[in-house]
Order: C-alpha cells, then structure tokens, then sequence
C-alpha cells in the first residue's frame, strides 16, 4: 500500500508559494515531492496521530540524501492523519 496523498490547496502569498495536503500514513516513512525548486518550510496540524515522534525534514530523502523540493516524513505510524503545509518558491 501507499500513503494517501491529497492536495488540498496551492496558491501564491507574498511572492512564497504555499501548498496544503491532507496526509494519511500507511507506513513510518513518505517522501512527498512537492515540485517545488525550494522548500523554505513547513507546518503541521493533526487530525488523527497515534505518534508522537513524527518528524518533518525538508529538502531531504528520508535516507538523508539532499533533494530540493522534497518533505522527508518519518516516524509515522499506519492511519495518522496529518495536515501539512509547504512553503517555498
């Protein structure tokens, strides 16, 4: 299986673009390509979250390699269920 990925918005505010997804984990680690050349940063809102030690790295393979434009998540556990939002350019 894969995680559920939805984008839920993308827009432009203040010259940073900003891209909203609704998460849901399936398993500890996801890489999310946003298609952005940068990612500056993120936030996070949980709807349902059994972990407490999820992490957020950007511009990173969850393997640690260096890859703009990507969010690494990991520490996930099946059914988490996570609002991200991305900024970059």
């Amino acid at each position: 299986m894969a995680w559920t990925v939805n984008k839920v918005f993308e827009g432009t505010i203040a010259g940073a673009r900003h891209q909203v997804y609704d998460l849901t984990a399936d398993s500890a680690t996801y890489e999310l390509s946003t298609g952005l050349k940068n990612v500056l940063g993120v936030s996070t809102g949980f709807n349902t979250c059994t972990t407490a030690g999820i992490k957020f790295k950007t511009n990173i393979l969850s393997a640690g390699t260096a890859q703009a434009g990507n969010v690494a998540v990991t520490g996930a556990t099946a059914a988490d269920r996570i609002y991200l939002t991305v900024y970059g350019n």
